[in-house]
Formats: structure tokens, sequence, C-alpha cells
């Protein structure tokens, strides 16, 4: 297995500006206005690539080889700007007052944290699938 890292964290900042791609760094401007990326990372693997990001406020991020978002995470919270709107509609309705605090997709779809500990399942499309 080959595999192929490149990690830059905010000892250099200049040098992280440099290297984080410009998708990533518009993506956290974006909706963690806030929010300094420390840490960056690029993981090759094989014809694989994902990107990994560290906010200052220990938000990570994920996003692959197209600069799309796949797993975010968050100490609190995670701004509703990046849930999909379905998902984000059913849990307002559903689970009033409840915060999302991870939200990932899956081979099956969608999984989101919510700060209450429950876990939502929602295909790709957002439709709900079940609660745990």
């Amino acid at each position: 297995m080959i595999a192929f890292f490149t990690t830059i964290k905010a000892q250099n900042p200049s040098l992280l500006q440099e290297h984080t791609p410009p998708e990533i760094k518009t993506f956290v401007e974006n909706h963690f206005p806030d929010g300094q990326i420390i840490k960056y990372k690029k993981k090759v693997d094989f014809s694989r690539i994902k990107y990994e990001v560290k906010l200052n406020d220990k938000t990570e991020l994920e996003f692959d080889q197209d600069f799309v978002l796949t797993e975010a995470e968050a100490k609190f919270f995670l701004p509703e700007s990046i849930i999909p709107d379905k998902v984000l509609q059913f849990i307002k309705t559903n689970y009033a007052g409840a915060k999302v605090e991870e939200w990932e997709k899956k081979s099956y779809g969608q999984k989101v944290e919510l700060n209450t500990g429950l876990d939502l399942y929602f295909d790709h499309q957002g439709d709900f699938l079940k609660a745990d």
C-alpha cells in the first residue's frame, strides 16, 4: 500500500496558507468566518486523495479529491450552512433545539450526530432512515 502525506501546521502560517487549496480556504471563510486553519493534511492513497483540515476551535473537516465536504466534526456544534437542507429541516422539525455536532457521508448516505447523543441516518437524498 502506497500512501503519501503532506502535513502543514500553524507553526508556519505562510506555508499553511500557501499549500491549503483555495477551495478549502473559501469553504472555511464562508462557513466558519471566525475559524482559522491551524492544520492541513493531504493524503494520497493509490488514486484517492483526501484533505483533512483542523480549525482553531477544534473543528475537523475532511474533503474528497474534488474538495467536496465528506465529514465534519465540531467540539460544540456545526454551522447549519454545511448541513444538507433536507437533513437540517428534518432535524429542526423532529428534534427542535438540537444541534449537529458531527456530519458524515457514508456509503449508504449520511450520518448525523446530535448534541443530545442521538445518531440519525439518512440516505443520499436526505430522506430519514433511522435513529440510534
